[in-house]
């Protein structure tokens, strides 16, 4: 059984990577793949996605052109979710050699995220309709209209399908309210949202940020989360055991159980493991994949709240520890972690490798 680590623990050895620069990492069960951008030899001008594979993280072996420069691995197949070049909609494909890909059907506008829940497969996608709504001014009102994302849930147990579209529960995403993600956790289903003021039908005229959970589909219970000014810029990420959700402001709401929520307020930091102080602000997440990654022993992010930048690792959520950088690496975003390896890029386009020291 692996000991649990101890924050202060955790520190990484630096290595610059030489050679063309990784456009992107892919993570499987077994071997960690990388691709890069390189001129074709075949027509000048022309670039081509070069796939690397590694057992180890270290080695690399060229194993060629791929059509592609970025997905990711679920259960040993590759997943990517791009935009149409006709509908300019985001669709999915999967492929089991990323030479052949298959498009997967479904009935909605776009998709955003495809996860495993352990049994079957769920596509989260989400569908537009038209909202009505009147701008008053002192001697004018204005009929506008907001393009609202309402969620789409569907069900495989493969990804070839056949895909079943689920039955969201009654009066849940009602007037106004739309959907920024979705997630898979506790045995739960979640999804983040917001209503804009100017479309609330009630008398308050705030903004205001939602969850909706529940382990049915069709009995979804609704949680508020006051969170001041930031409406609708929120994503759903899990890690050690706890569910976070993560704002465009500085504010970050976490929970064990997908129900009760509480604001990371009372967050710490130091830079040793050992001292602690408290934090003037709460840190800011990015919403991004490259600013947060669940290592399953601990969690990595890049946290930016004003005089705190850089990169943090924490066991819990609440304490966090700074981690040492790599010159040239100020400004950077998170890769992948894989077999202990931490990869980062800075804004020039290189490679950093970073070894957990053991």
């Amino acid at each position: 059984m692996t000991r649990p680590l101890k924050l202060k623990e955790i520190e990484f050895t630096w290595h610059e990577m030489h050679g063309t620069p990784v456009t992107s990492f892919i993570c499987t069960s077994n071997r960690l793949l990388a691709i890069t951008e390189e001129d074709d030899d075949e027509e000048e001008g022309r670039k081509q996605n070069i796939l690397h594979v590694s057992e180890d993280g270290v080695q690399w072996k060229e194993w060629g052109p791929v059509p592609i420069n970025d997905c990711f691995c679920l259960n040993d197949k590759f997943i990517i979710i791009k935009q149409d070049s006709r509908s300019k909609c985001d669709v999915a494909y999967y492929s089991t050699d990323l030479i052949h890909w298959n498009k997967i059907d479904v009935d909605c506008t776009e998709v955003k995220k495809i996860i495993w829940t352990g049994n079957y497969y769920v596509l989260f996608g989400r569908y537009f309709t038209s909202t009505e709504y009147s701008e008053e001014g002192l001697f004018f009102s204005e009929k506008k209209y907001f393009s609202c994302p309402k969620p789409a849930i569907f069900t495989s147990k493969k990804l070839e399908g056949p895909w079943h579209e689920e039955t969201l529960s009654e009066g849940s995403f009602g007037y106004g309210e739309f959907v920024t993600d979705f997630i898979w956790f506790n045995n739960k289903f979640i999804f983040v949202g917001a209503i804009r003021g100017e479309l609330r039908k009630d008398d308050k005229k705030n903004g205001e940020d939602f969850i909706y959970s529940g382990t049915k589909l069709t009995k979804l219970n609704r949680y508020s989360l006051e969170t001041g000014h930031c409406y609708g810029g929120r994503s759903l990420t899990t890690g050690m055991g706890k569910c976070f959700c993560l704002s465009c402001d500085n504010s970050i709401f976490i929970t064990k159980d997908g129900i009760h929520w509480s604001s990371l307020s009372g967050t710490f930091i130091a830079k040793d493991g050992i001292h602690w102080s408290s934090l003037e602000v709460k840190p800011r997440i990015g919403d991004d994949r490259y600013s947060f990654l669940d290592t399953r022993r601990f969690i990595i992010a890049r946290l930016n709240a004003r005089w705190i930048g850089g990169l943090h690792v924490t066991l819990d959520g609440m304490k966090w520890k700074e981690l040492n950088l790599p010159n040239g690496y100020e400004y950077f975003e998170l890769m992948a972690y894989w077999n202990d390896i931490l990869f980062i890029k800075n804004s020039k386009g290189k490679v950093a490798a970073g070894i957990r020291k053991h």
